[in-house]
C-alpha cells in the first residue's frame, strides 16, 4: 500500500529532466518578476479548462514585494440542481516555482491536468505576453463615460461576464515590425485597455465584446533610430525612454473617458471578435496600422 506522499496520481509522476527544464524556464520567465505581472483572464489550451485567472498576491508591507501569485483555472460543471455553471479553484504559485493546492480541490480538475501541466500554462502564457514588454501606468486606461440613471431605476447592475484574453493577439501586436513598447493600467492588467506604442501613433485595445479600438496619432512622430527595430520588442528602448515617452505622448490624454478620447482626436474603429487565426482579424489589423505609418 502507497503511503500518503506515495499516492499521487500518475498523471502527475513527471520524469526528472522534464520538471528540470520547467523549472529552469520559471527560473527565466518568472523567477523574481511577480510584481511586474499584469492581472488577467486568459484563454487556456488545457483540457477541461476554459480560462486561467492569474492575479497578484498582496504585496509584502516591509519591502512590497508580491509573494505569491494566484493561480485559478476555471471548469464547468453540473451543479445538484443539474444546471451547467462555472467552477475554478484557487492554486498559489510560490515564489519557488512550487503550487500550493490541497489535492481534493486539484482533482476537481479531472484525471488529465497535472500540476506540471498548470505551471506550464502559466509560463506559456507569460512568455506569449512578455512582461518585460510591457509599462504600468497610475490610472485605469478609458475609464467608462459618466451617466445618469434614469429617476425610477435601480442602481443594481448585473455583473458583466469576464471576457478572457487570448495571448496570441497581444503577441500578434508585440511582434508587429515598427512596435515600440505596450503599456497597461497598473490596476487593470489585461483585464481592461492596454496601449501599444509606435513611433506615430498609439492604439488602445480591450477585448471585450462591445469595445472598439482606438487609435491616436501623434502631432509629432517619436524619434527613434532604425537600428532599434533590429533589437526584440522588449529590449528596443530603456524603462526611462519609454516612461518619456508616456509623459510627452499619454500624459496629456491619460484618464480621459472615450467620448472625451475622441475629441481629443482619437478614431474609433470596430474591434472584430474573431479569433485571431482568423487572417480576416490580422489583415484588417495590418491595414489599420499600415496605414498610420509614416513612410
Amino acid at each position: 500500500m502507497l503511503n500518503s506522499s506515495e499516492n499521487k496520481s500518475l498523471q502527475n509522476v513527471v520524469p526528472k529532466q522534464e520538471r528540470n527544464d520547467v523549472q529552469e524556464d520559471f527560473d527565466r520567465l518568472l523567477k523574481n518578476k511577480f510584481e511586474d505581472f499584469k492581472n488577467g483572464s486568459f484563454v487556456s489550451s488545457l483540457p477541461g479548462i476554459d480560462r486561467i485567472n492569474i492575479i497578484k498576491g498582496p504585496a509584502s508591507p516591509a519591502n512590497g514585494d508580491v509573494g505569491n501569485l494566484f493561480v485559478m483555472p476555471y471548469f464547468k460543471f453540473t451543479n445538484k440542481s443539474g444546471k451547467v455553471v462555472d467552477g475554478h479553484i484557487t492554486i498559489t504559485l510560490m515564489p519557488s516555482g512550487v503550487l500550493s493546492v490541497d489535492n481534493r480541490e486539484f482533482r476537481k480538475l479531472g484525471s488529465k491536468v497535472s500540476r506540471d501541466d498548470i505551471l506550464k500554462e502559466v509560463l506559456h502564457i507569460t512568455e506569449t505576453v512578455d512582461l518585460d514588454f510591457f509599462e504600468n501606468v497610475d490610472e485605469n486606461i478609458l475609464p467608462p463615460d459618466d451617466f445618469i440613471i434614469p429617476e425610477g431605476q435601480g442602481t443594481e447592475t448585473k455583473r458583466r461576464p469576464e471576457k478572457t484574453v487570448d495571448p496570441r493577439r497581444i503577441k500578434f501586436m508585440r511582434e508587429q515590425p515598427e512596435i515600440l513598447f505596450g503599456f497597461t493600467g497598473m490596476n487593470t492588467g489585461f483585464r481592461g485597455y492596454m496601449g501599444f506604442v509606435f513611433s506615430d501613433f498609439m492604439v488602445l485595445v480591450n477585448q471585450r465584446i462591445g469595445n472598439a479600438l482606438y487609435f491616436y496619432e501623434f502631432e509629432e512622430s517619436i524619434e527613434v533610430d532604425d537600428q532599434r527595430f533590429k533589437l526584440p520588442p522588449s529590449m528596443r528602448l530603456t524603462s526611462e525612454e519609454r516612461q518619456k515617452i508616456l509623459d510627452e505622448k499619454w500624459g496629456p490624454v491619460s484618464g480621459l473617458t472615450k467620448s472625451e478620447f475622441r475629441k481629443k482626436g482619437a478614431q474609433q474603429k470596430y474591434n472584430p471578435q474573431q479569433v485571431l487565426t482568423d487572417e480576416d482579424w490580422a489583415s484588417k489589423m495590418e491595414e489599420e496600422i499600415e496605414k498610420r505609418q509614416v513612410a
